[in-house]
């Protein structure tokens, strides 16, 4: 009776994180492409720039290009938070909705703010080598700009 137990809550589990226990006939796409150069998070509701900027090797440069950047006729673009970035990230690595239909790769170095502080950093997000799904933010010396607004 216990081992039928486990079976079905595993199964539930497993039914239920995969979308399979879903209601409804819609799957809503975890990222959508707007056709003019930006993604948009439909998980956070964040407008995304569809490309990564060229490297830039100093916090200040990636600033600067941050601030005068023009993308689809919006002027507020940001770099995002280290949280935002993991965010999309996530929507990203588990394959959810249509990432392979948009063409994007959360792979390389990305240029984030970082806590409270608001320093700003690069780096990427490296899986640990572990039994669990984990991930660390790994910092290097350079990045790309994926922009975000709001």
């Amino acid at each position: 009776m216990v081992n039928r137990r486990i079976l079905f809550i595993l199964f539930f589990a497993l039914t239920f994180f995969s979308g399979c226990a879903s209601t409804g006939t819609t799957r809503v796409e975890a990222i959508s492409d707007l056709g003019d150069g930006t993604i948009l998070n439909n998980l956070t509701k964040q407008m995304w720039t569809k490309k990564k900027t060229v490297r830039f090797h100093s916090s200040a440069e990636a600033q600067a290009y941050a601030e005068k950047a023009v993308v689809a006729g919006y002027d507020d673009w940001r770099l995002p938070t280290l949280d935002e970035f993991h965010t999309l990230y996530y929507a990203i690595d588990f394959g959810q909705g249509s990432v392979k239909k948009t063409g994007i790769s959360s792979e390389g170095d990305i240029w984030v703010v970082r806590g409270k502080d608001g320093q700003t950093i690069a780096g990427a997000w490296e899986k640990e080598d572990t039994c669990c799904i984990s991930r660390s933010f790994m910092e290097s010396k350079s990045g790309r700009l994926w922009l975000v607004r709001p």
